[in-house]
């Protein structure tokens, strides 16, 4: 019974402590929503705290393609950039300041210089046609 009151007071506490933000969500403190991006499909965070989104297969080219997030000191995003074509993505990860996207078909690496939102350079394809994977 002691252990259901402590749940309860601390469930009650980080109730109160949430941020209300669009569309009725609730996020913990620290934590806020991005609006006007579109499906998302993946994410990584870069080690400077920019924030990649890869998007599902997408016919409007303006939400397609990777989103890069840049976050101001409040945690809000403060510059928000598309590059790139790759879409229906299967996943994305960055490693060694490198981010490699991965399609149904293949596996692209952009590098990044210094602190740059996006990729100055295209991306280099790693793997190439790949065949489609069945369940």
């Amino acid at each position: 019974m002691k252990m259901f009151g402590v749940a309860a007071i601390i469930a009650s506490a980080a109730a109160l402590s949430a941020a209300p933000e669009p569309d009725g969500l609730t996020l913990p403190p620290g934590f806020h929503a991005a609006e006007g991006l579109g499906p998302i499909r993946h994410l990584a965070v870069r080690g400077n705290g920019n924030i990649d989104l890869s998007t599902p297969q997408n016919q409007d080219p303006s939400k397609s393609g990777i989103i890069a997030l840049h976050l101001d000191t409040n945690h809000h995003a403060d510059q928000i950039q598309h590059f790139g074509s790759i879409d229906g993505g299967t996943g994305i990860r960055f490693h060694h300041d490198r981010l490699y996207a991965s399609t149904p078909s293949g596996v692209y690496r952009f590098a990044f210089r210094g602190g740059e939102l996006i990729p100055s350079a295209d991306p280099q394809v790693i793997v190439d046609g790949m065949p489609p994977s069945h369940p």
